[in-house]
């Protein structure tokens, strides 16, 4: 997905944005998964990620995923992260144990399970790409290497402002045989993409 926003200041961020898929935790699913991201006036960008790690064969006592970006991404978990399903959890973040370059949000629970929902709530700096008459947002947000299926997926992206033509949204399904159902508000500030399998 593609996210990119017009404007020659922050604070206005008109534009476009493009999302694209953060690589995710191996596991034999990952249901109802729901992202909101709120990209911020000042730049920065919120996330609350919310997903069901259900296990087949064994069970978890950590559920994580791995963000890729570069040198000048900066990101930290904030408070709300956690379980959803009653358990009692602590957060974390370390870097990817996959090799791949990136940091892991890791939501450790005090017991073993087989099932469990988990909200990954994180900011994220240095992820705009800001030029004289464009502020554009080109983000994996959900992952494409190594990446458990996915029954059911929601995501939600705000921007600070409306966004005007020739500037707008798009969505990328790399490989995945289903499209999406796509919806843009009319002032465009708000995108909304589903999935029944990822």
């Amino acid at each position: 997905m593609y996210a990119g926003m017009t404007s020659a200041s922050l604070r206005a961020l008109l534009g476009t944005f493009l999302l694209a898929m953060v690589a995710v935790a191996f596991a034999d699913d990952w249901r109802d998964v729901r992202q909101l991201v709120e990209i911020r006036p000042d730049g920065t960008v919120r996330v609350e990620d919310e997903r069901t790690l259900v296990m087949s064969n064994g069970d978890f006592g950590e559920a994580y995923i791995c963000i890729r970006h570069g040198s000048a991404v900066q990101i930290r978990m904030l408070e709300g992260s956690g379980s959803l399903s009653g358990a009692r959890t602590s957060y974390r973040t370390q870097a990817c144990e996959s090799g791949a370059i990136g940091t892991e949000l890791v939501i450790e629970h005090a017991s073993r399970r087989t099932e469990g929902r988990v909200r990954f709530v994180y900011e994220m700096t240095g992820t705009l790409d800001v030029h004289a008459d464009v502020v554009q947002w080109y983000w994996n947000i959900y992952g494409r290497d190594n990446v458990p299926q996915v029954i059911g997926y929601h995501l939600t992206v705000r921007t600070p402002g409306p966004m005007s033509a020739p500037y707008d949204a798009y969505v990328h399904r790399y490989s995945n045989p289903e499209r999406p159902t796509v919806t843009l508000t009319e002032d465009r500030s708000q995108l909304d993409v589903r999935f029944n399998r990822i």
